[in-house]
């Protein structure tokens, strides 16, 4: 990378969720869901320095022996209500002040384990080559999830999500129907990771909601079953997820590249 500025890993992850207790310290494939992130960030060919914003002791116990920075967590910061976006702005003031000029946020939360090393690499090469963006982040198709797919009650009623005639509109002639795929594919960001500018957090407020951190333009990395964890039904998932990118309970996928190149 020839431009100034280094670009740092921020893990973020806090006590007290309650949908899912403990759910950054729940261990799948025999290792803490939190250690997802951290490998790939330490796997990456461009990260620089790695923190963690954390008011849990487990967690900065874990992110500190694999060499990242604890950043201490503000209690206001740590509540149900706390936003991310807050959380962001906090660790990368201190970050700024401690490290000087910083090129790259590379965002990373404890309950996102379904990243890799080269999802990283992939976003920042990108950004590179496309000055003009202000971000990456992760994208997996979710046709069932499709907003035409969605519904909402109203006085104890379904009604479509997105009213009827907005579907031309939005979607043109196309034919729309109960398969999922009639209108093309749907994309989510899947908050799995998020490259992002200094700029875009200091100027916060101008950003696409509900990301705001994202910037407006955003380059797709794509990913496929792409998930943060808060419910219970995706930890099969997320397992599933781990196994078929090479994962197993006793080595990693990057000892496996190591040991191949030996």
């Amino acid at each position: 990378m020839k431009s100034k500025g280094k670009i740092i890993a921020l893990l973020i992850g806090r006590k007290g969720s309650k949908r899912l207790r403990n759910k950054n310290l729940l261990k799948i494939v025999g290792r803490h869901i939190m250690e997802y992130p951290i490998l790939a960030a330490l796997n990456s060919k461009y990260i620089d320095a790695c923190y963690v914003s954390t008011d849990d002791e487990k967690i900065k116990e874990i992110a500190e022996n694999y060499g990242f920075k604890w950043i201490e967590r503000p209690e206001e910061l740590a509540t149900d209500e706390a936003l991310a976006k807050d959380v962001y702005i906090h660790a990368y003031n201190l970050i700024r002040g401690e490290i000087g000029e910083v090129k790259y946020i590379v965002l990373l939360s404890c309950n996102a384990p379904t990243l890799m090393a080269h999802h990283i690499d992939e976003a920042i090469e990108k950004l590179e080559k496309n000055p003009e963006y202000d971000s990456a982040a992760t994208i997996s198709i979710y046709n069932m999830w499709s907003p035409l797919r969605a519904w909402k009650l109203v006085d104890d009623k379904l009604k479509p999500y997105i009213p009827e005639h907005l579907y031309e509109e939005v979607f043109g002639n196309r034919m729309l129907s109960s398969d999922r795929a009639s209108a093309g594919n749907t994309y989510f960001i899947d908050a799995s990771l998020f490259v992002i500018k200094p700029e875009n957090l200091e100027n916060i407020e101008k950003g696409l909601l509900p990301y705001p951190w994202l910037g407006r333009n955003i380059i797709p990395v794509e990913n496929w079953g792409g998930c943060d964890l808060d419910v219970h039904w995706q930890v099969p998932v997320i397992e599933y997820w781990l196994r078929q990118h090479g994962f197993t309970e006793y080595v990693t996928p990057y000892e496996l590249e190591r040991m191949e190149e030996k």
